[in-house]
């Protein structure tokens, strides 16, 4: 199955094929109605491309009548999980290519990258809407300059039709950010395209920095980080809730080394389970001492200024650190 494939299949339909193999973008009514007859009954559901010979089909086809690049000019690149699947189907120009496979995973869309037009008139017929992204970000990273995309663009030779998806560092980065939902049971797409193609990860840190956890730093900061006010104000409520539950365990209140080494277990505890306290991700949190802690009387415990501090900091650096870890795992 393949490209080849495709093409016979829409020629026994009756539809035109031009010399090149690709499908002529001069159809009549019949042939438009014929595409489009052949598109309903393609879906499954919501599911654009239910198997691996639907996918050849819908990329011969969308890549004919919406050409990705005319007279020099990009009009668009197949990214996301359709830019992945491309990849692994197809061999990437000047690229190493591994000796390894994986099955087809399902789309149930086109994810159209660098692309700061509308879509062609034909291509939206049969298609309808499809997800559509510009130069500037894609669905997981932003304030991208405007030349990034289309200067690093990455041609598959897929079954011999030329096939245009963004630069490998830059789909394998979005798709760590935004994973699929229902990943194969290989791995998700990133770490296929990993396992396939050996990637520059000093690039993949770059872009990382600059369109991922520089925007969240500088655009969400004000939002996501609290102030060291704000900040002893969420601890103090933590604090509050392993006073009570040490009290509910032992029928009164803990002096303060107690109170320091239960709290530190909780935190341990908290960590592993993965749960954000009263707002603050529990990896944000450092052990505390017992000059962390400030005696507000009446076996009240707070929490001091410099630890404060301490947590807003580590909330600030910590944008893109799992994502940092999981980059890694892939080296």
């Amino acid at each position: 199955m393949g490209i080849k494939e495709a093409r016979e299949l829409f020629e026994n339909m009756g539809i035109s094929i031009e010399e090149d193999g690709t499908i002529s973008k001069n159809l009549s009514r019949e042939e438009m109605d014929k595409l489009k007859e052949w598109y309903d009954n393609t879906r499954d559901g919501t599911v654009q491309m239910p198997t691996e010979q639907s996918f050849y089909e819908n990329v011969l086809l969308a890549t004919s009548l919406f050409p990705q690049e005319e007279n020099d000019e990009i009009n668009y690149m197949f990214g996301k999980g359709i830019g992945i699947e491309v990849a692994l189907r197809g061999s990437v120009e000047g690229r190493k290519k591994n000796d390894v496979e994986f099955p087809y995973r399902s789309h149930s869309d086109f994810e159209m990258y660098g692309m700061d037009g509308n879509h062609d008139a034909q291509f939206a017929e049969i298609f309808g809407a499809q997800e559509r992204y510009p130069t500037t970000h894609t669905k997981g990273l932003s304030e991208l300059p405007p030349e990034l995309m289309p200067s690093t663009v990455e041609r598959v030779d897929l079954d011999d039709v030329t096939v245009l998806v963004p630069q490998l560092e830059l789909l394998f980065l979005d798709k760590c950010l935004k994973k699929e939902s229902t990943p194969r049971e290989e791995g998700i797409d990133a770490a296929l395209l990993a396992k396939q193609y050996d990637l520059d990860y000093g690039l993949v840190y770059k872009y990382l920095l600059e369109y991922s956890i520089k925007p969240q730093v500088e655009v969400g900061l004000k939002k996501e980080v609290p102030s060291k006010t704000k900040a002893i104000q969420q601890i103090n409520k933590f604090l509050n809730e392993c006073e009570s539950i040490f009290i509910d365990d032992y029928d009164r209140a803990p002096n303060i080394e107690e109170f320091c080494e239960d709290v530190n277990d909780r935190i341990d505890t908290y960590k592993s389970m993965g749960t954000p306290k009263f707002g603050i991700p529990m990896e944000a949190y450092e052990m505390i001492t017992l000059e962390n802690l400030v005696d507000m009387g009446n076996f009240q415990y707070g929490i001091s200024n410099s630890y404060a501090k301490k947590i807003v900091n580590n909330l600030a650096k910590g944008y893109g650190k799992s994502l940092c870890e999981v980059i890694q795992s892939f080296r």
